[in-house]
């Protein structure tokens, strides 16, 4: 699975939006641990690009084959057994 350093977006002047991703994704922080991506951290992205803190999805798909957000299979079009 791809992994990169995620670089929080800055606000555009004036913006008041609340997304604070400002890219419009769905989550701006791992939804394992719940915290927020910060600049430096790096993220995992599982085969439905569903994004995670690297270590908090490693720790998840030992225990779980499975994306924890949509359940997709973390082995991309394998079937979940």
């Amino acid at each position: 699975m791809p992994t990169y350093k995620f670089k929080a977006p800055k606000k555009a002047a004036g913006a008041e939006s609340d997304d604070v991703s400002g890219t419009g994704d769905e989550h701006s922080s791992c939804m394992v641990c719940l915290c927020d991506f910060e600049d430096g951290d790096t993220l995992k992205i599982v085969p439905c690009f569903h994004k995670f803190h690297e270590e908090c999805i490693d720790r998840w798909l030992l225990q779980k084959a499975e994306c924890p957000v949509c359940k997709a299979s973390a082995r991309g079009n394998e079937p979940i057994v």
